[in-house]
């Protein structure tokens, strides 16, 4: 249970503080709110501590180095030290490194990696020979989580690009994966794409090479996107199916072409990955029609995104081909179905979908119903096939029929009877 609650102190506190950042000089404080905050770090209270650690994370304060370094080394929690590391880090004192290895210790111990990858980033930004040389250690360890944490310092403490680069050859895939997730999270796009090109052309590593292409997803560069289209029509299916995915993540009318090409693949997950692509940031009038092709694609995965998709276009020559797959076998496929309609034809549909009642079992899809129904204007034809789902269902469907009977009461105002 302790370690439970810890963990969670630590995630709060890592989403709610920049990580090691550097205050900018109009950052505003002032010196009322410095002595309280020295006065916090002193309190009884964990919580009071570890704010008082976030304010000096978040100012560089002329003079306080001393009173912190003295609460780092005595304080006895995690999350507190976990604030308080960044916020002397941030001094570049190397007098700090004997209480950060403290702290480092006990971070391995927790096993949690952003308690080890802070005190490692800490301690590279403090930076200095021993620095160096704890860092190096940490790289030699059999446990991912501090060779991690250790590989993530040299890219975010030290800022060694270059030596950062040396990790995408290493036999651990993870470790692969943390070296790209830095390089498309704290480097410059066009930076991060001219260290990554030359990979591109090395696949003799499928994992590496897609998680190549994922990083290409984040790389705000027009390269990146051209890497995927590349991609996207490689011989490998595996390949394909990544690109067609991190494609689908990046915005731009380049990619609507090849989407709706990839509808063709002759891989499953392809033309899955285009017919969902083509309902996100990808809506175009020319996919129209290729998505109503879709809809009748034999694989369940494919007619499925595509009735999900089609909701985007709010087309009303979709309705009758939507309303067609009411019945088809794939339960995800009516079910994204009566999204559609509704999406679409809104109170027009009422009758299409509520039909569906008289036979649908599925529970997925039945859910799916009744919230559609509960938007819908005539409250008292809702009501009515709201109740026929909730009647003609299995008796055993516990929550499906709460929900039909709360979405009863909040149309009608009386109580469902379930006969």
């Amino acid at each position: 249970m302790k370690t439970g609650f810890l963990s969670l102190l630590l995630l709060l506190a890592l989403f709610a503080l920049p990580a090691l950042s550097i205050p900018t000089p109009d950052t505003y404080y002032d010196e009322k709110m410095v002595q309280q905050s020295l006065a916090d770090l002193k309190s009884p209270d964990d919580g009071v501590r570890m704010r008082a650690g976030a304010f000096f994370n978040s100012h560089l304060i002329p003079g306080a180095y001393n009173a912190l370094l003295e609460a780092f080394n005595n304080d006895t929690s995690m999350g507190v030290r976990f604030n308080l590391a960044s916020a002397i880090a941030q001094y570049k004192d190397l007098t700090a490194i004997p209480a950060m290895k403290k702290y480092l210790i006990d971070a391995v111990k927790t096993g949690d990696y952003f308690t080890t990858n802070k005190a490692y980033i800490s301690i590279a930004t403090v930076g200095g020979k021993e620095a160096e040389e704890i860092i190096n250690k940490g790289l030699k360890s059999d446990s991912l989580i501090v060779k991690n944490a250790a590989v993530e310092a040299i890219g975010r403490g030290f800022m060694d690009i270059p030596r950062l680069i040396t990790f995408l050859t290493d036999k651990e895939i993870s470790t692969r994966k943390t070296v790209l997730e830095i390089m498309w999270h704290h480097q410059p796009p066009a930076e991060t794409y001219n260290y990554l090109q030359p990979l591109l052309a090395q696949k003799n590593d499928l994992e590496q090479y897609i998680a190549l292409l994922s990083a290409m997803a984040h790389i705000d560069d027009p390269r990146a996107t051209d890497a995927l289209i590349t991609a996207l029509h490689d011989e490998n299916s595996d390949i394909r199916v990544s690109a067609v995915k991190y494609l689908g993540m990046k915005w731009g009318n380049k990619s609507i072409p090849e989407f709706i090409e990839a509808l063709k693949d002759s891989r499953i997950g392809v033309r899955a990955g285009a017919a969902k692509a083509l309902g996100r940031d990808h809506v175009d009038k020319t996919a129209f029609q290729p998505l109503l092709l879709a809809l009748k694609d034999e694989a369940g995965v494919v007619s499925a995104n595509a009735a999900f998709s089609l909701g985007a276009y709010k087309n009303k020559e979709a309705i009758t081909p939507l309303a067609e797959v009411l019945n088809d076998p794939y339960n995800m496929t009516r079910n994204n179905a009566v999204l559609s309609l509704f999406a679409i034809g809104g109170a027009d549909t009422i009758d299409i979908i509520g039909n569906m009642t008289y036979d649908e079992l599925d529970h997925t899809v039945l859910a799916t119903i009744i919230d559609v129904m509960k938007r819908m204007k005539d409250k008292e034809l809702a009501a009515k096939y709201i109740s026929i789902a909730v009647t003609n269902s299995h008796k055993d469907q516990g929550t499906l029929e709460e929900k039909g009977i709360s979405a009863y009461r909040q149309l009608t105002g009386n109580t469902l009877e379930i006969k």
